[in-house]
């Protein structure tokens, strides 16, 4: 069913971001995506994704802590139900969860999720140990050390980068650090990515010329 969604789906013109985009995220590498509003910025991590899990599902001896999962991270309620939209009209069955509030969500919601879709505040609450501190990512898609068995963010979006940065930009650093699992203040590993992590998308705003 997924399959025939995506190919049903009306892509945007490949004038946009897609040649140069898709590409680097298909392949894993953190990649930065700047275009004009409409122009498909969404769909460039969103199918790519989409497309990880397809793959996960049809494995035969798939483990649920190589699950791939993504999380999102926008600047706003409308912007959070937009994405979680597109998302549910290319694939039904994904487990997608928008987080809003001020109230952190159960963990058993969160570890059910395909997508967590959140704004910053929450999303540094979902990311935060039981202490308020960054825990150990577990082990996956997105490698590092093992904690058991909820798989790890294997994605981690931040959409309207621009906009999170200038006005979000603690909890947004804070979400950077704790699915990355590098620790504040280590700037080498910070910056080389040292060892393991999750793929980051950073989508930003470019504007009509």
């Amino acid at each position: 069913m997924t399959c025939v969604a995506v190919a049903e789906w009306s892509y945007p013109s490949l004038g946009g971001p897609w040649p140069q985009a898709l590409p680097h995220v298909v392949q894993g590498k953190d990649t930065v995506i700047t275009a004009e509003t409409g122009s498909g910025k969404t769909l460039c991590y969103v199918i790519p994704f989409l497309a990880r899990r397809m793959q996960w599902l049809s494995e035969a001896a798939r483990s649920e802590a190589a699950r791939p999962r993504m999380l999102v991270v926008a600047p706003g309620h409308e912007l959070c139900n937009q994405v979680a939209d597109v998302i549910r009209s290319i694939d039904a069955s994904a487990k997608v969860l928008v987080v809003t509030g001020k109230r952190k969500p159960q963990g058993k919601a969160v570890a059910a999720a395909d997508v967590v879709i959140a704004t910053p505040d929450a999303a540094r609450r979902i990311t935060e140990g039981p202490s308020g501190s960054a825990p150990t990512p577990a082990t996956g898609n997105g490698g590092g050390p093992s904690t058991g068995q909820q798989a790890p963010f294997a994605m981690v979006v931040m959409d309207e980068a621009d906009m999170l940065i200038g006005s979000f930009k603690a909890p947004l650093e804070a979400v950077l650090e704790a699915t990355s699992g590098v620790a504040r203040g280590d700037a080498q590993r910070r910056t080389q990515k040292v060892g393991w992590g999750p793929q980051h998308v950073f989508c930003a705003v470019r504007a009509r010329k």
